[in-house]
């Protein structure tokens, strides 16, 4: 009887906040579930999804807030941090007449790059021994608050066309071979020993524009412009394989999982308190975490490519959702007779009143702009599909970096309160 009572609030708790890892964390609470446990989430999970997003949406209407002119107040949260472009440029800076382009300090920019010069009417790759010329156009590319100091610093921007020939002269490269491991690029100097200019690196899925400072990691994906020939070089270097860009590291996947696994079965708990587990939802989660910031762990990469992750991600949620409904099915009926009205009622209460006090709290307490809070918001409900129609509003990052910033902790918080939950009720 117990955990028939406990099992769908519980159930219904995670659903309401449509987090599906503290739904795995209160079934491994059960030995022997009742089969109306598996009810509450199914019941609550449609309440909690839409909530947040009317929620996200309904209320700037009501509280007549234009976020345009809120990300416009803020111009740098406007800005993609990260987005990469490319500008061409007209050398008019004197200064740097005759002057080696390689060597001008234009590579110590945050993350800014020259790839290739103008000659003879055509984009062609940068050169080590390429100098400053009056007028000559320039092809930079980077983040483009470090493009406009570079602009600043060489001339002013250019209207000539921009004609690339990227089929033959730039190339992606995966890095594999270990003794580039730890090395920065001043170290290598690509474009003196190999001819080629490292204009992005891919790491983990975020993409960047390196400097002189940057240390190149095992599986690093390198975009690099060059000559054919010189490309070619720099790929058999640095190990690339044709095929190792979209190769998952199946040992380190396995050895991530089994760590998790373990991590999730140890038993800790507060002093006087009761032990409790991070379950197999949480410990993964802690280890992918940890993998996910510091890209590798001995010889554990945290790196899995986005088709393979995408895949395990669907795949695992449709297999456990399929179980949990061939589970509560079989009661489905007779459960919501008996706990139907109530556990909407809850549903909408556990879904709602977060909302409005993560809202005053942080409007109030800690002083964030709409944008920031509701994109909060979207992270500390866990609601990705909130953060979609948040962001179709507006082009501002602010509700992004919240989201980022209260997802994880989200997901921790729920799994050990799912849990501390069962331990009280049961």
């Amino acid at each position: 009887m117990a955990a028939l009572t406990c099992g769908p609030c519980c159930r219904n708790f995670a659903g309401a906040l449509t987090s599906t890892p503290a739904l795995a964390a209160s079934a491994e609470s059960f030995t022997n579930p009742a089969p109306g446990v598996s009810i509450g989430y199914g019941i609550a999970y449609p309440i909690g999804a839409i909530g947040v997003v009317l929620f996200v949406q309904l209320l700037p209407r009501l509280l007549k807030y234009d976020l345009n002119a809120i990300a416009s107040a803020n111009p740098e949260a406007l800005e993609d941090e990260e987005a990469v472009t490319r500008v061409l440029v007209e050398t008019t800076n004197q200064n740097l007449f005759g002057k080696n382009i390689a060597t001008s300090g234009i590579t110590h920019f945050h993350a800014c790059q020259i790839t290739r010069v103008y000659k003879d009417d055509q984009l062609v790759p940068l050169k080590y021994d390429d100098c400053y010329v009056e007028g000559q156009g320039l092809l930079l590319v980077g983040k483009a608050r470090e493009i406009e100091l570079a602009i600043d610093y060489i001339g002013i921007r250019s209207n000539m066309p921009i004609h690339l020939d990227t089929e033959n002269e730039r190339r992606k490269v995966l890095v594999t071979d270990r003794a580039f491991a730890g090395k920065s690029i001043e170290t290598l100097a690509p474009l003196k020993n190999y001819g080629v200019t490292i204009t992005r690196i891919t790491r983990l899925g975020f993409t960047f524009v390196p400097n002189t400072d940057t240390k190149i990691e095992v599986n690093d994906q390198i975009t690099a412009v060059g000559l054919s020939a010189d490309l070619a070089t720099f790929a058999k270097a640095v190990g690339h394989r044709s095929n190792a860009i979209d190769s998952t590291d199946l040992l380190s996947l396995s050895a991530g999982l089994s760590l998790g696994v373990i991590l999730g079965l140890t038993p800790f708990a507060f002093p006087g308190g009761t032990p409790v587990t991070l379950g197999l939802a949480g410990g993964p989660l802690i280890v992918a975490l940890l993998l996910g910031h510091f890209g590798k762990v001995g010889n554990i990469v945290g790196h899995i490519p986005r088709p393979t992750r995408m895949l395990l991600q669907d795949l695992g949620l449709v297999l456990f959702l399929t179980h949990a409904g061939i589970q509560g099915g079989q009661a489905f009926y007779s459960t919501i007779i008996e706990y139907g009205s109530s556990l909407l009622a809850l549903s909408a209460c556990v879904t709602v009143l977060p909302l409005v006090l993560a809202w005053w709290i942080a409007r109030n307490y800690f002083k964030l702009d709409p944008l920031q809070s509701l994109g909060g918001i979207c992270g500390g409900m866990t609601s990705t599909p909130a953060l979609g129609a948040l962001t179709d509003k507006t082009d501002s990052q602010a509700p992004v970096v919240s989201y980022a910033s209260a997802y994880p902790i989200a997901l921790i918080v729920m799994i050990l309160l799912a849990k501390s939950l069962i331990g009280l009720l049961v």
